[in-house]
């Protein structure tokens, strides 16, 4: 009787999603990275060929996303794929409208970064307000955020160039035939990593970019193209945020994703971050005493995503940089029924000890990228709105770090409060000093914990 239920509801969506679909009613025009359960829910209907469709390329765009889901025949899903069909078809009913506010508080007691997709906490406090807006072929968000202590690195020669309030996730965008314009300050994730990307991610602040890609991705490229299946393009030209060691840098962008079969997702990517001269860095008042100033660097990745059965995946990517390389091996598996989806997952990640990882990690953190980093993963979620996560992390860091082994678990909580959504999220870390250290092999304890609450209507 619960699965006749859950159906009917299925259908209904699928009505409604054709029917928004054929008006060309589109709300938000992308999905952002801050839900990593909605994520889940992607992956698991991409697996399952309901979504046929690149989809390791963040903000991914929701067009693509209504044409698919309105040509599902909820009948021959399992109780794994309805789930995350009504998942996904929520979020969309929520962002049909033609404008949207928001409102959102978090405080938390030190640097806090949730693992893979989901909100930082950048702030020891934060009030953000945003608005979007939506016509047939435009849309614009506005987000302003007021800051209380910043915990990214941004101090030099003593000063610190922190701004007490930004725009990060604003943007602008318009539409040309089956091309997307949009200028934006939004975080973006490039590849099918849990927890990294070797070009974007969530772990600092945004940059100011410009980009140019298609608007449906299920569309071939060409007619002579086919073979290579749908097909995403992203072009970009940006401006590193007001971070130290990477003030200023602009730097280009491309990536091509493409689905030749339904199962097997392909993208490749490239990026060629700017170096400052000299003269710009004392226009600018910027210190000349760290490389990351001075060169240009490129970046050049490859990665796949690999769907062995409608609830399981793995996945890989390989980066180059600066005669380095890195490589990074995954997998995933999705566990459901009517009232609960669970995510478990296992990552891999593995640097050469002089990789430069300008992309990867926040600023405070890039003289200190790992060399190699375990992660272990659960994730729940359930239909009334209730998740949480339990993440374990290990780390290994070259010699010149002074560290020598890290390791972290972090668990999290969300459920709707007053209308909106609180999140709980506490991590207890653990780290050991290298051997050739002044505290050699000396162990201490880090204890952080962050809340935040949303509204959204």
């Amino acid at each position: 009787m619960a699965a006749s239920l859950i159906r009917l509801i299925s259908f209904s969506c699928c009505l409604f999603i054709a029917a928004l679909y054929s008006c060309q009613l589109f709300a938000s025009p992308w999905v952002n990275t801050d839900d990593r359960y909605l994520r889940t829910s992607i992956k698991l209907l991409a697996d399952a060929g309901y979504i046929n469709i690149p989809i390791n390329t963040y903000p991914l765009m929701w067009q693509p996303i209504l044409a698919e889901l309105a040509q599902a025949n909820t009948k021959h899903m399992n109780q794994a794929q309805l789930f995350a069909f009504l998942r996904v078809t929520s979020a969309l009913n929520y962002v049909r409208s033609d404008h949207i506010e928001n409102l959102s508080l978090s405080a938390s007691s030190d640097s806090l970064t949730p693992l893979g997709f989901g909100s930082r906490y950048a702030h020891r406090g934060q009030l953000s307000l945003g608005t979007e807006l939506k016509g047939n072929d435009w849309a614009v968000g506005i987000q302003k955020s007021f800051n209380h202590e910043s915990y990214t690195f941004n101090n030099i020669n003593g000063i610190d160039y922190t701004p007490n309030q930004d725009w990060q996730g604003s943007y602008a965008a318009y539409t040309l035939g089956n091309w997307v314009l949009s200028a934006s300050q939004q975080h973006q994730w490039w590849g099918p990593g849990l927890d990294s990307s070797f070009n974007y991610s969530n772990k600092g602040p945004a940059a100011k970019i410009i980009r140019l890609n298609r608007l449906n991705s299920a569309l071939p490229l060409t007619d002579y193209l086919s073979i290579l299946g749908p097909a995403n393009i992203t072009l970009e030209y940006g401006q590193q945020p007001g971070s130290a060691l990477l003030r200023h840098h602009q730097f280009t962008a491309a990536r091509l994703s493409i689905k030749p079969w339904q199962a097997l997702e392909i993208s490749s990517s490239i990026s060629h971050q700017q170096g400052l001269t000299d003269e710009v860095l004392l226009r600018l008042n910027l210190p000349t005493f760290t490389e990351a100033n001075t060169d240009s660097q490129t970046i050049a990745n490859i990665d796949f995503r690999y769907s062995y059965n409608p609830n399981g995946a793995i996945y890989g990517a390989l980066s180059h940089v600066a005669n380095e390389n890195g490589y990074l091996v995954g997998t995933e598996y999705n566990i459901a029924n009517q009232q609960h989806q669970i995510n478990l997952s296992a990552e891999y990640q593995w640097l050469a000890a002089d990789y430069p990882n300008w992309l990867i990690n926040a600023a405070a953190e890039a003289m200190h990228t790992p060399t190699e980093q375990l992660v272990l993963a659960a994730q729940w979620y359930r239909s009334d709105g209730q998740a949480g996560y339990v993440h374990f992390k290990q780390q290994r860091y070259a010699e010149v770090t002074g560290i020598k082994l890290s390791s972290a678990i972090q668990v999290g909580y969300q459920h709707e409060l007053f209308k909106g959504l609180i999140s709980l999220d506490y991590q207890l870390a653990r780290q050991q000093a290298s051997d050739n250290a002044i505290n050699r092999n000396n162990i201490s304890f880090a204890h952080e914990a962050g809340i935040r609450w949303e509204w959204r209507w």
